[in-house]
């Protein structure tokens, strides 16, 4: 009985041990938090987000940034036309294009690391979200459209 609770403390103690490496891996020092880099469907970029920590703007809920990289590479693709979506339950609740005056009408990023404001107004209440980002051209020239997604969790 003995050897059985000390064997159970061990794993649970490496559990957790892992599960700080984990976290500290994913989130860095400045409280920026990775939330993933994956192809978007078509393969013609890879997309990678960040959760950045949010400066002292009161009317801030999230801001992510995004960098849109050459192919399985670690080149940024500079000139990307794309737009930054956030659903719930399958409903856009944040769509970035639609915040410019110009709805519907993709952004463009010159440099290709956009940063991404969501205001409070946009009622992200806690719970898991999908960040969609879709792709509709790469140095100004017109592409079928391919997306990448990402989960996102949020709190208060």
């Amino acid at each position: 009985m003995h050897l059985s609770f000390s064997f159970s403390f061990i794993l649970l103690f490496v559990g957790l041990i892992g599960l700080i490496s984990y976290t500290l891996l994913i989130q860095n020092a400045s409280g920026n938090m990775f939330l993933g880099r994956n192809s978007t469907n078509g393969k013609s970029l890879d997309v990678s987000v960040k959760e950045l920590s949010i400066p002292s703007d009161p009317e801030l809920k999230e801001l992510f940034k995004v960098f849109f990289f050459k192919p399985h590479t670690n080149i940024i693709q500079q000139h990307v036309d794309y737009d930054f979506l956030i659903l719930k339950d399958g409903k856009t609740v944040f769509q970035r294009s639609n915040e410019t005056g110009e709805p519907q009408i993709p952004l463009h990023t010159t440099y290709g690391q956009p940063e991404i404001p969501v205001r409070k107004n946009h009622n992200l209440l806690n719970g898991n979200y999908i960040i969609k980002i879709p792709i509709y051209g790469i140095l100004f020239n017109p592409i079928k459209p391919e997306v990448s997604e990402f989960n996102f969790n949020t709190t208060s």
